[in-house]
């Protein structure tokens, strides 16, 4: 009963912070805009994917213009991908396929340190032959 209770409780929680919920939607869409806006002007061999304020970011293999999922599995480079979450890691950046999920506790400033980040490691990222 009493797990019981708090799940009710944290339920009726979550359904007053829709505010929150469409705010973190609102600014992972535009996040994901943004860095496939860079990926796609640098040709860069990332891509990224997701919906509302969950973002994954795919290493690739090859710069591809516009894949479909199966060209993303079979162009992904997990050299790449190691490399990245190295670079994320050593600017205090974590997140699983990247980035991972936008939380309530995320505000802008951090949106804008994160596209940055991307800003600086994307072309070195990219050049990388293996």
């Amino acid at each position: 009963p009493l797990s019981m209770i708090s799940g009710i409780t944290t339920l009726d929680l979550l359904k007053k912070s829709k505010a929150n919920y469409e705010r973190i939607n609102s600014e992972g869409e535009s996040l994901l805009k943004k860095l496939n806006t860079l990926f796609k002007e640098g040709k860069f061999r990332l891509l990224a994917t997701g919906q509302g304020s969950m973002i994954t970011i795919h290493c690739l293999k090859e710069y591809l213009e516009n894949p479909n999922p199966l060209e993303i599995v079979n162009n992904t480079s997990k050299k790449r991908e190691a490399l990245l979450q190295l670079a994320l890691l050593n600017r205090n950046i974590t997140g699983m396929h990247g980035i991972g999920s936008i939380s309530f506790s995320h505000q802008p400033e951090h949106l804008k340190h994160l596209k940055s980040v991307f800003d600086e490691i994307s072309k070195p990222l990219s050049e990388i032959e293996f």
